[in-house]
């Protein structure tokens, strides 16, 4: 984007018209969020409704790892992750049993 808006302002004069710049804006949006989806990410302590929420919303529970920080989590770490897991009300018992487990198994498979 940095490229386009400069070479307009050299071949113009002027910056690239909003809605030139909005579309690149989407497109780039749109590619990061299919880029993304490739990516694994674990809990690491966050399982919070408002957490997993969002990243549910840009990557498919698939990609969702066990992840406690242990052992600089300890065990109050493991019990917080595993509770926001198992508390989450828009997990299945079946997505649980993935992000528990599955998920790592299939990647590890790799």
């Amino acid at each position: 984007m940095v490229d386009a808006y400069t070479a307009h302002i050299r071949d113009h004069g002027t910056p690239p018209p909003v809605d030139d710049l909005l579309g690149q804006l989407r497109a780039a949006e749109a590619q990061a969020r299919q880029r993304i989806r490739w990516f694994y990410f674990d809990t690491a302590l966050s399982t919070t409704s408002p957490v997993l929420d969002a990243l549910t919303a840009i990557v498919p529970t698939t990609k969702i790892l066990l992840g406690t920080d242990f052992p600089f989590g300890q065990e109050i770490g493991l019990r917080y992750t595993l509770d926001g897991i198992h508390s989450y009300p828009r997990f299945s018992n079946d997505i649980r049993t993935q992000v528990l487990a599955g998920n790592a198994q299939t990647l590890l498979k790799r």
